[in-house]
């Protein structure tokens, strides 16, 4: 099972610490943009088309009470109050940890993908572990040290005790991420099915999320093996919070709005406001991103899009402190657009440069790349410390084997193929015939 020690977990943590942060200078910017705002009610008034009301009258009204209501209810969470939640789950981790001495193993699950929000969490939640007064008592007993492990999959970890089932009794696994919407990936990621009931028992999956909504923590408590933190923050759909905050006066008109901006209902043409496919989207968004449209209103804060009528009557505006400048390039009546970036807006955890004994990490492969280090380790050299990784992942060049005779005979030198066909003909031929 591919896996990692806490020692070459700690090597590649203290090399990278200092680039966790959101710099101070932009924490708390990302403000929505009051003046922006006022334009995009302005373009729904006069662009939007009309809707048909139970009177048979055709009003804007619905159109407005959703845009208003939206930015009413829309949450902007910067980095200082991200970093406190991570800080207070690190916090009942070590007590959890303290209580539970009799943990064979700790799993930490990481994405396979580097660049991940998923390893960006795991590495602040190390360093809030890192920095409490009972992490030395802790983490630096050796025998505890041996016992800590980070891999990608729970599926190997359960594997692993299937297959030593009498000496693995009790394992705890720590799966972090910044905030789960749907539940999906993370689901995806600790679903162990039938076919590992009996080790149910053995294993306790901790959910280090700071953020989750209704529909997550449901499908959590379907999960006998999983517990997540006392300090998630459970954050409601827009239109469950519109229902808290409003009444229902008027979910229908609102649920049909949203059905006509999200191109769901084609009789008009319509600036694309995000790639929705039901109302169960969340009105939040962070100092380090913007979820993607299958989550959020992603699109409507980016390009302050609303439904049109004349494409020629678009107008398009950030809703998003600090972007004001940032051009708009899309069109009001395209396909649904899901993976718009905005320049003045990246997500913070995709920008980070994560390196390994100075050198930039070009690869989006994680613990195969920190594998790299427990084999310079091992009385090997450590003047590269990438080599030893970068012959492995070259595996399927097939570096280092032979060519067979037969193979040899088959490459016509009048017309070779790449290079290592022409270096061949040209200098290996002679050399077979020799």
């Amino acid at each position: 099972m591919d896996e990692i020690s806490l020692e070459t977990f700690e090597i590649f943590y203290n090399e990278n610490k200092s680039k966790l942060y959101i710099p101070k200078e932009i924490i708390g910017t990302k403000n929505l943009n009051e003046e922006n705002i006022q334009k995009w009610y302005s373009n729904i008034e006069k662009f939007s088309p009309e809707v048909e009301s139970d009177s048979q009258e055709k009003v804007k009204e619905p159109y407005l009470f959703f845009a208003k209501s939206l930015m009413k209810i829309f949450k902007y969470i910067d980095f200082n109050t991200f970093l406190k939640n991570v800080e207070s789950i690190a916090n009942e981790l070590i007590i959890k940890i303290k209580e539970n001495q009799k943990y064979e193993f700790i799993y930490f699950l990481v994405p396979e993908e580097i660049s991940k929000s998923n390893m960006w969490v795991t590495l602040l939640l190390f360093h809030h572990l890192n920095i409490h007064p009972d992490y030395k008592d802790i983490f630096e007993n050796e025998n505890f040290r041996s016992k800590i492990k980070f891999t990608t999959n729970l599926v190997n970890i359960a594997k692993k005790i299937a297959n030593n089932g009498t000496n693995y009794k009790d394992i705890l696994c720590i799966y972090c991420d910044d905030m789960s919407y749907t539940g999906s990936q993370l689901y995806s990621n600790i679903y162990l099915g039938k076919k590992y009931n009996d080790i149910f028992n053995k294993i306790n999956v901790f959910i280090a999320i700071p953020y989750l909504t209704p529909l997550v923590k449901a499908k959590l408590k379907t999960l006998p093996y999983v517990e997540y933190s006392n300090y998630s923050i459970v954050i409601n759909r827009y239109i469950d919070e519109l229902d808290i905050q409003y009444g229902k006066t008027h979910p229908e008109d609102v649920k049909n709005v949203i059905d006509i901006m999200v191109n769901l209902n084609n009789k008009h043409k319509l600036a694309n406001l995000a790639s929705m496919s039901s109302i169960g989207y969340v009105a939040i968004y962070f100092d380090h991103k913007v979820a993607d449209e299958l989550s959020t209103f992603k699109k409507i804060l980016f390009t302050g899009a609303y439904p049109v009528v004349n494409e020629t009557d678009c107008n398009k505006n950030t809703l998003i402190s600090g972007c004001e400048n940032e051009k708009i390039d899309f069109k009001c009546n395209s396909q649904l657009y899901i993976d718009y970036e905005l320049s003045c807006y990246p997500s913070f955890y995709k920008t980070i440069k994560y390196t390994i004994n100075g050198k930039n990490i070009k690869t989006s492969k994680s613990i195969m790349l920190l594998k790299s280090l427990e084999y310079t380790r091992g009385g090997r050299s450590k003047k590269n410390i990438l080599c030893h990784y970068n012959i492995m992942t070259r595996s399927k060049k097939k570096i280092g084997k032979k060519w067979s005779i037969k193979y040899k005979k088959s490459i016509n030198c009048n017309r070779p193929k790449g290079f290592s066909q022409k270096q061949y003909c040209k200098f290996g031929k002679r050399r077979s015939a020799t």
